[in-house]
C-alpha cells in the first residue's frame, strides 16, 4: 500500500465512523496499545480493538 492507499483508508474509516457505521478501531492490529490522553472517563491506555478496560 501507498501512503495515500493508507491515507484513503484511514479517512474513510474515520467518516464511517462519525456516521455511526463502523468502527474505526477495526484498523487497529490486535496487539496496538494505544492511549486516550486527558482526564475524561475514556482516558486510559487500551490494547488491542477493545475499548473496554
Amino acid at each position: 500500500m501507498t501512503v495515500d492507499d493508507n491515507r484513503e483508508l484511514i479517512v474513510g474509516a474515520f467518516a464511517a465512523w462519525s456516521r455511526g457505521e463502523r468502527n474505526a478501531f477495526r484498523l487497529l492490529a490486535d496487539d496496538a496499545t494505544w492511549t486516550i490522553a486527558g482526564s475524561s472517563s475514556m482516558a486510559g491506555t487500551y490494547r488491542g480493538r477493545d475499548i473496554t478496560r
